[in-house]
Order: structure tokens, then C-alpha cells, then sequence
């Protein structure tokens, strides 16, 4: 990127795209707040399919059973945890079994085949946010630092752009100027002269 880009099209694109994480980021940290309890030793409830769960054994379980019951790797609907939806998949490249965590932001977590690790790889993610949101704080910050370092120097490139520009535009005046010369100066060599008289051919004499 040229300084210029840096300045009016980089920066400002990045910027912005950080400050929509953020705002994505609180919006989901706000979610699972409101739907998981105080106290972490209850275990929140876990909608699987047509069921709601209590006990976090039995929610495992039914992520298990929801697996064995798949017929394609693509995306089912699979229930809700902590205030987020949830989609299961196949991954065919990993070959593992994938839920999609959806709140304003997706996310992936790989499953195992331990009734109560997957549960606790879902908890993982989840608690991950509030880390995800911190480094796009800290990265909007540093952004906006070289965002103004960057227009500094956009403007020690040019220090003397005023000057550049009032020669630039005189350049053209004369550069018209002498367009214009020239197309006279040619007028002028195509027309004949007063005094010049065309002389007169000769009759054709016969033979």
C-alpha cells in the first residue's frame, strides 16, 4: 500500500472492521451471561433436538447419539447452549464431528468422543470470548496509532503539496498557451502570402 491507501482506504477498512468484532463480541459475552447461571457448579440448560436437558451427563449423551444419528456432513440444526444456537456437522477433511456455536459470531469446536469433554470443549469456546475481545480492543488501538502516524506521513511526502498544486495548475495555463501558438503559427504558414501571386501555367501548345 502506497501511504496515501494506507490512510483512506487500509486503515479506516481495518478500523472499522475491529470496532464490528467488538461490538459482535459484547453482544454474545451479554448472551451467555444472561443464560448461564451464577453459579457455575449448575449445569445451564442444553436444548438437544426436541429435548431440554438438566444434567450434563445426559446432555452429553445426546450430543453422542445426535452424532450416530447423522447421514450427511452437512450443517443440521442441533439445539442451543448458554443462550447461543447450535449446528452439528461432519468435517470430512479432520474426520471429526463439528458444533457451530451462533450468537452474533460463529463459532467452531471440534468434538471428541468423552460424553463430558465435549460439554467442557463447548465451555472452552465460550469462555475464549472474552479474550477475543480484549486483543480486538488492543488491535483497534494500535490501528488507530498507525492510522495518525500514517497521515503524518502522507503530509511529509508532500510538504510543499500547495506549491505543487499552483505549479501544476500554471503548468497547464502554459502548456494552453502554447497549444494556442502553435495552432496559429500553423494558420499562419498554410496562408499565402499577400504579395504572391499564383503564376499562370502554360497553355498546353500542340504538337
Amino acid at each position: 500500500y502506497e501511504m496515501e491507501d494506507k490512510v483512506t482506504k487500509f486503515f479506516p477498512m481495518e478500523i472499522k472492521k475491529q470496532e464490528q468484532w467488538i461490538v459482535e463480541y459484547e453482544a454474545d459475552i451479554a448472551q451467555v451471561k444472561a443464560h448461564t447461571p451464577p453459579d457455575r457448579e449448575t449445569f445451564p440448560p442444553m436444548q438437544i433436538k426436541d429435548g431440554t436437558y438438566l444434567d450434563k451427563k445426559e446432555a452429553g449423551q445426546a450430543i453422542i447419539a445426535a452424532c450416530k444419528a447423522m447421514t450427511s456432513p452437512e450443517p443440521v440444526p442441533l439445539g442451543a447452549y448458554r443462550g447461543l444456537s447450535m449446528e452439528l456437522s461432519y468435517n470430512t477433511v479432520s474426520k471429526d464431528f463439528v458444533i457451530t456455536l451462533k450468537g452474533k459470531r460463529t463459532y467452531h469446536v471440534a468434538l471428541g468422543t468423552d460424553i463430558y469433554g465435549n460439554i467442557t470443549r463447548l465451555d472452552n469456546e465460550i469462555e475464549k470470548f472474552s479474550d477475543s475481545l480484549s486483543r480486538c480492543r488492543e488491535r483497534l488501538e494500535t490501528l488507530r496509532t498507525q492510522l495518525d502516524t500514517a497521515k503524518v506521513e502522507a503530509v511529509k511526502e508532500f510538504p510543499h503539496e500547495q506549491e505543487l498544486r499552483e505549479k501544476t495548475a500554471r503548468l497547464g495555463e502554459l502548456n494552453a498557451l502554447l497549444d494556442m501558438d502553435k495552432k496559429e503559427k500553423v494558420m499562419l504558414d498554410e496562408a499565402p502570402d499577400e504579395g504572391e501571386i499564383e503564376p499562370e501555367r502554360k497553355k498546353a501548345v500542340p504538337e
